[in-house]
C-alpha cells in the first residue's frame, strides 16, 4: 500500500459514514485554514465537524528471511478527530455538551474508525492487521471552542474493538483497487486520449448536390482501449443547418456517418458530435463527455481533414 492509498482508505470511510463530516491529510496547522479537497471543492464551505485529520505516518519495512523473501510494511498511523465545543457545527447555535461528553463521543467515533479497519482487514486482498491502539484526549486545541482526540496505532496486527458488523461494501475487495492518485486533489478528471484519437470529416460535391461524412473509428478505439474505461459508451453525431435542423439523407455504418443530397442552396452546415463514456480511476465511476461542433462550408470539389479539437467535460 502506498501513502496515497492509505489516505484514500480513510477518505472512503469518512465519505461513507454519517458520523463524520470532513477529511483531510496534512498537518495540525491545516486545521486553521480552508482546504480545497473533495469535501470542499472550492474551499468555500470551510471545515465541517467531526473532522478527521490524518497526519503523515511513519513507515517501517522488514524483509523476512524465508523462501518467499516477502517485505512487510508497518505504518505507524496517527489521526486527530476534532469536534465543536460550545456550539453545533454548521448551525452556530449553543451546545451544552461538556468537555468530557464531547471527548466521550470522539472516543466512540475513533473506535468506529478502528472497527472499519479491522473488518476490512479480514476481507481485503491481501489481508492486513491492526494493532498498538492508543488514544490521547484533547492533545491539541486548533481553534476556539473545539475538542480533539489523538489516535495512534500500527497497521500490522489485530484487534482492539468489538465485533459489531459495519457496512464496508464501499471498500474494494482488492487493495489495488484503491486509487493511487490523491482523492483530495482529483477534482476534475478527463482521460487523456492519444494523438490518433481523431475525428475524420469531409465534404464533396457533384452536379450541384453536395454531401458530407464523418468517421469516429480511431476516436472510439482510443476510448475503448483506455485502461480506465468501464463501459456505457454513447454516441451521437449529426449534420445540421444553422437552425440545428438535420440536413440531407443520413446513413450510419459502424462509427461512420454519411450525409447525402444536401440542399444546394446551403452554403454552410455543421457537424455535431457528443460521445460519453464511463471511466473509473479508483475513486468511483465518472461520466465523461466529449463534444465537437465543426462548421463545414460548401466545397468546390472535396474537403477532407481530421481533428482532435473536441472538448472534454467531467460530469460525475
Amino acid at each position: 500500500m502506498t501513502i496515497s492509498q492509505l489516505s484514500n482508505l480513510f477518505n472512503l470511510i469518512v465519505q461513507n459514514d454519517v458520523n463524520f463530516k470532513f477529511y483531510h491529510y496534512g498537518y495540525p496547522s491545516d486545521m486553521n485554514i480552508n482546504i480545497q479537497n473533495n469535501f470542499d471543492h472550492l474551499a468555500s464551505t470551510g471545515r465541517m465537524f467531526p473532522y478527521l485529520l490524518l497526519l503523515p505516518p511513519t513507515l517501517n519495512s522488514r524483509a523476512m528471511e524465508n523462501s518467499t523473501q516477502a517485505i512487510y510494511d508497518t505504518y505507524n498511523v496517527e489521526f486527530l478527530l476534532t469536534d465543536t465545543y460550545g456550539y453545533q457545527s454548521g448551525l452556530l447555535t449553543y451546545d451544552t455538551s461538556t468537555t468530557i461528553e464531547v471527548e466521550n463521543r470522539l472516543e466512540t467515533y475513533s473506535k468506529i474508525i478502528m472497527q472499519y479497519l479491522l473488518q476490512y482487514s479480514e476481507v481485503s486482498d491481501p489481508p492486513f492487521n491492526v494493532g498498538n491502539y492508543k488514544i490521547e484526549f484533547d492533545p491539541y486545541r486548533f481553534t476556539a471552542d473545539t475538542r480533539s482526540v489523538r489516535v495512534m496505532f500500527d497497521l500490522v496486527f489485530p484487534a482492539v474493538c468489538s465485533n459489531d458488523n459495519l457496512d464496508i461494501s464501499f471498500l474494494p475487495e482488492s487493495l489495488s483497487d484503491i486509487g493511487n492518485f490523491d482523492y483530495e486533489a482529483n477534482l476534475n478528471y478527463c482521460p487523456v486520449l492519444g494523438l490518433s484519437s481523431t475525428v475524420v470529416v469531409g465534404t464533396g460535391i457533384a452536379g450541384g448536390i453536395w454531401d458530407a461524412n464523418s468517421d469516429l473509428t480511431d476516436f472510439i478505439a482510443e476510448i475503448l482501449a483506455h485502461p480506465f474505461y468501464v463501459g456505457n459508451l454513447q454516441i451521437s453525431q449529426s449534420f445540421v443547418d444553422s437552425n440545428n435542423a438535420q440536413v440531407g439523407s443520413n446513413t450510419t455504418i459502424g462509427y461512420a456517418l454519411y450525409c447525402n443530397s444536401i440542399d444546394p442552396s446551403l452554403t454552410e452546415i455543421f457537424y455535431k458530435m457528443e460521445v460519453s463514456a464511463n471511466f473509473n480511476t479508483g475513486g468511483g465511476v465518472r461520466t465523461i463527455y466529449y463534444t465537437l461542433n465543426i462548421p463545414m462550408a460548401k466545397p468546390t470539389l472535396t474537403d477532407d481533414y481530421s481533428t482532435n479539437l473536441y472538448i472534454c467535460n467531467d460530469q460525475q
